[in-house]
């Protein structure tokens, strides 16, 4: 029949719902687009994904089951092995290496901030006690309880320490050491132990007071020295000057803890600024402790050769230098005056001396 006798306009025939039509269009019956319409990319790449899906969650089962063994072996019963394998699963952790690993690399920043930082250094304490507690305390503290407890107070009182050194963080990477070594070979070395013990005893309130203590101490024998041979001697004047500086750490250190302690109490790290410099914790410090030294050496050398030349100890003094230094009183070689007052005996001691 005509399409004419449908009532169809011929003209507004659409091709593309007459495949008649689309092949007297485009002969060769090749879609110019050049994309095949029946194919549907979604479709082929969704069964892969899937696949690569299930064998992920194939391994990731394998790997909690494995992790489950390896912790009831250190003697967990089953429900906290469960429940440690998926905390470690949860932070991609494979094996009870990648915890340690973990550990190792915070305590070298704890370690790094604290040359620098005390208070960051602290915050990062807290990343490593966070850390420890979440994969090593449940294995340590079944078989190894009381070196579990010791390794929670460090890390809490190193948190909360105000003088915290960097010689106390370092503490950090041997204290996880020695947890590896205890999950693996079953025990601790005896020299980390005793260095452990003796940052325990000696930090906080009770190093600052003994620094404080024997800072102020330390200008006794100054001002003793000084007043016994009083300035007017110039060879003991080089022995004064080497004291003061033998003993200057000791007074830069007591100072440092004050002004740590203080900072620490009223959250002002810049009064931490002496810490940084200590004569045994910095770099720079130690070379200054040892240019201190150097310099305290060579001035009792030559505050000491000038006494015992006046002396003529050394064989070149002059005859009556030697009778000028001597002592008036029988078998003493200093000159000095004494005149009985009663029971009291005074005794002057002469400048040139």
């Amino acid at each position: 029949m005509p399409i004419a006798n449908l009532g169809v306009n011929p003209n507004n025939i659409n091709p593309s719902t007459n495949p008649s039509a689309n092949s007297s269009v485009n002969p060769t019956g090749v879609n110019p687009t050049g994309v095949n319409p029946m194919a549907n990319p979604t479709s082929a790449v969704t069964p892969i994904r899937n696949v690569a899906l299930g064998l992920e969650n194939q391994s990731s089962a394998e790997n909690v089951q494995q992790l489950i063994n390896r912790f009831r072996s250190y003697g967990l019963p089953e429900a906290r092995a469960q429940r440690l394998a998926d905390s470690y699963a949860q932070y991609g952790l494979t094996s009870v290496d990648d915890a340690i690993n973990l550990l190792y690399q915070d305590s070298a920043r704890a370690i790094a901030l604290s040359e620098v930082d005390i208070l960051a250094a602290q915050q990062q304490i807290g990343t490593v006690e966070e850390n420890y507690r979440r994969f090593l305390d449940s294995l340590l503290s079944t078989n190894h309880s009381s070196f579990n407890d010791q390794s929670v107070n460090m890390l809490r009182k190193m948190r909360q320490n105000p003088l915290l050194s960097s010689q106390d963080v370092a503490l950090l990477a041997g204290q996880v050491a020695s947890a590896e070594n205890l999950l693996k070979q079953g025990q601790v070395d005896g020299r980390f132990s005793i260095n452990r013990n003796a940052q325990a005893l000696w930090q906080g309130m009770l190093r600052m007071l003994v620094l404080l203590l024997l800072a102020l101490l330390a200008f006794v024998p100054l001002y003793l020295l000084g007043l016994a041979f009083g300035s007017g001697n110039r060879n003991w004047q080089w022995v004064r000057l080497s004291l003061f500086l033998l003993l200057l750490p000791v007074i830069y250190e007591g100072l440092a803890a004050l002004l740590s302690y203080i900072g620490g109490f009223m959250a002002l790290p810049i009064l931490n600024i002496l810490s940084r410099y200590s004569f045994f914790q910095s770099s720079l410090g130690h070379l200054a402790w040892a240019m201190l030294m150097l310099t305290a050496i060579i001035a009792a050398s030559i505050g000491l050769w000038g006494i015992c030349k006046q002396f003529g100890l050394l064989g070149n003094a002059k005859q009556d230098d030697v009778n000028k230094e001597r002592l008036t009183i029988s078998d003493s070689r200093a000159s000095m005056t004494r005149s009985d007052l009663g029971q009291e005996t005074v005794i002057e001691w002469e400048d040139e001396f």
